[in-house]
């Protein structure tokens, strides 16, 4: 007889039971593969645009050296500084390892639910497990705000208290 095993490290997330027998959630199954896959792609623009600024500063010194078409070096110059707009701009690193945070922490109150450890020990530790995760959604979302609102606010004066009656 032959036992049915994960195909991944993470699959065992879909075989795991609550004390009362019941799966996880699949609220909290989508948020964790949300969070998996988004915590992926930023991971991979990261590297992406990276070594593609590296790449191009790189070049820029050994265009020069070999005394090439000073508008090739131009061009060069101009998309590392395009590159590092984009590196800048699209928080690539923030975004990376905030949602992988976020899908540690997830994951951590799923392994919490199948040791039915805590709160999850109880009746109805499913919806104690679906209100964990939201609040780690939450919590990310609210980072991932105050990182964008923060972008340009040290070039703004502060916002001056209303006067006094």
């Amino acid at each position: 007889m032959s036992e049915s095993r994960p195909s991944t490290a993470s699959d065992w997330i879909l075989e795991v039971r609550g004390a009362d027998g019941q799966p996880v959630p699949p609220s909290v199954l989508a948020e964790w593969r949300r969070y998996q896959r988004s915590s992926w792609t930023a991971r991979r623009r990261h590297s992406i645009v990276e070594l593609s600024s590296l790449v191009v500063s790189a070049a820029i010194p050994a265009l020069a050296a070999y005394a090439l078409d000073s508008r090739l070096i131009a061009v060069f110059g101009s998309l590392a500084v395009l590159l590092n707009g984009i590196r800048a701009l699209g928080s690539y690193k923030e975004n990376w390892t905030s949602r992988t945070r976020a899908r540690y922490a997830i994951e951590r109150e799923i392994a919490l639910f199948a040791a039915q450890h805590g709160k999850y020990a109880e009746p109805g530790a499913s919806t104690a497990l679906v209100e964990a995760v939201e609040e780690i959604c939450a919590r990310e979302r609210n980072g991932w705000a105050a990182l964008r609102l923060s972008y340009g606010a040290a070039d703004k004066p502060p916002i001056a208290p209303p006067p006094a009656p």
